[in-house]
């Protein structure tokens, strides 16, 4: 009986193929999933990543609008500390509020530098910062140093301003106060500029000067002068006239204030026993061809002069003014910016300005002198200029 042969086994590679097979099959899937997974871990990454971003930005964006807020509070509580603020160039400096940090500066928008005294228009950055997030948003201040000289001079009881700051070609002289006008002579108005920036009229012989209509206010015993003076030169001419109010004729109470020999003096015509010089100062401060801060009162407590605040003459017997003790006879003539007025007619006239010239129908103290002086320098009223808001960065 024959035996049946063996089938052969089956060759190697075939199960090394298989698990090739597996394996490759494995793998793949091993390497999917992996895929998948880190994609997942990316994905999951981005949008955490975008998410923080997202915060982070609507944090820097209220940063900026806190840090607007807090200007414009500081602005409406503290006006003068602004302002003082404003010229150092930080409002606040860098500060974390609520996780996000906040801060606010100032510059000159003209220049994008430092804020300075002539600066008419200044920009406000307002910032907030968070992680890598910044926004910052600008808006305008106009500063109008006349609107806050002015709100000074009516809190100390004026009763006529002139700010003497129309333009090249103006005829009429405005009062910002009492409604009493002026004229300029052709020429005169503009010409020169006043620490604010702002024109002042130029006056170089008796037909460029200033005249003021005369008021009844003016008719007082007690009152005060008040503007500032430029001279080129105090020593030539020899005699330059600041301020008069004197009739061409019959003078009456007159009063004159001017520089003569290097000296600033007032001289008085009161027909009750007092007549010529009163009171007289060195005129050297005025020798830097600059312009100074001079005020004269009269009344009670006698007659003083003051230069640049100070000060600098007085005549304690002199208790007259404008108006005589007896009230028999008042000055009833326009001012006069610019001359002096002899012998019945204009004459000595200025070579240099006079400018923001003030009436106060009362003895001012010495203290409020020194104010108005300050006030004119520093009193800026700040406003914002409406439409100026604007998102800087984002």
């Amino acid at each position: 009986m024959r035996s049946l042969p063996c089938p052969s086994p089956a060759p190697a590679f075939h199960a090394d193929a298989r698990r090739g097979s597996i394996y490759l099959v494995v793998l793949v899937t091993i390497a999917t999933v992996t895929t998948m997974i880190l994609l997942g871990i990316t994905l999951r990454k981005s949008a955490n990543e975008a998410y923080r971003t997202g915060i982070e930005a609507v944090q820097a964006r209220n940063g900026a609008r806190s840090a607007v807020e807090s200007t414009l509070v500081q602005l409406q509580r503290d006006p003068d500390g602004f302002a003082a603020k404003l010229d150092a160039g930080v409002l606040i400096p860098w500060t974390t509020l609520g996780g996000t940090e906040i801060g606010a500066i100032a510059v000159d928008k003209a220049t994008q530098g430092s804020v300075s005294g002539s600066s008419g228009i200044v920009q406000i950055h307002a910032a907030g910062r968070s992680g890598l997030a910044e926004s910052s948003i600008g808006y305008d201040l106009v500063r109008d140093y006349n609107a806050g000289y002015l709100k000074v001079l009516v809190d100390l009881g004026a009763s006529s301003y002139w700010a003497l700051s129309e333009g090249a070609g103006s005829y009429d002289v405005l009062d910002q106060i009492g409604g009493v006008y002026g004229t300029y002579e052709p020429g005169t108005a503009s010409g020169e500029v006043f620490l604010d920036g702002e024109p002042a009229p130029t006056i170089v012989d008796v037909s460029t000067v200033v005249k003021l209509d005369h008021e009844w206010d003016f008719e007082t015993g007690s009152g005060s002068i008040v503007f500032w003076a430029r001279i080129d030169d105090s020593t030539s001419p020899s005699i330059q006239g600041l301020v008069v109010k004197e009739k061409h004729t019959t003078p009456k109470l007159h009063l004159a204030i001017y520089a003569e020999g290097n000296q600033i003096k007032v001289d008085v015509d009161s027909r009750n026993g007092y007549s010529g010089e009163i009171v007289s100062v060195s005129a050297d401060s005025f020798a830097d061809g600059d312009w100074h801060h001079v005020a004269y009162t009269f009344g009670l407590s006698g007659a003083k002069l003051f230069v640049d605040g100070v000060l600098v003459a007085s005549n304690r017997t002199y208790l007259l003014g404008l108006k005589s003790v007896q009230m028999r006879e008042t000055n009833m003539a326009s001012w006069t910016i610019g001359a002096r007025c002899t012998s019945s007619r204009l004459s000595d006239p200025l070579s240099g300005s006079v400018a923001r010239f003030a009436f106060f129908p009362e003895q001012l103290s010495d203290s409020s002198i020194t104010k108005l002086m300050e006030a004119q320098l520093n009193a800026a009223e700040l406003s914002v200029v409406e439409g100026s808001f604007v998102r800087v960065v984002e």
